[in-house]
């Protein structure tokens, strides 16, 4: 195997884990979304929302799971300070 092969195989692994965790967070999101909108939760809602939306603009894999995880956490902060 050459250098480009091993290289494109690697790159070809980072984008098949940065499109299942896209996947998964934006079931994640629709879960969200789903319940706010059975329980009128406003907080649930638009951050079901953010979380389908932002896979696509987010390229690197480290930064998605740590941005999923801030925002799978917050409805539940602001449902307790409101």
């Amino acid at each position: 195997m050459t250098t480009n092969t091993l290289m494109s195989i690697v790159v070809l692994k980072d984008v098949i884990n940065i499109l299942l965790f896209g996947f998964f967070i934006s079931m994640v999101g629709l879960a969200y979304f789903i319940y706010g909108k059975k329980t009128v939760e406003y907080s649930f809602l638009g951050f079901g929302l953010v979380l389908m939306i932002y896979p696509y603009f987010i390229n690197n894999l480290a930064l998605s799971i740590f941005i999923g995880l801030i925002i799978s956490i917050l409805p539940f902060i602001t449902r307790r300070m409101f």
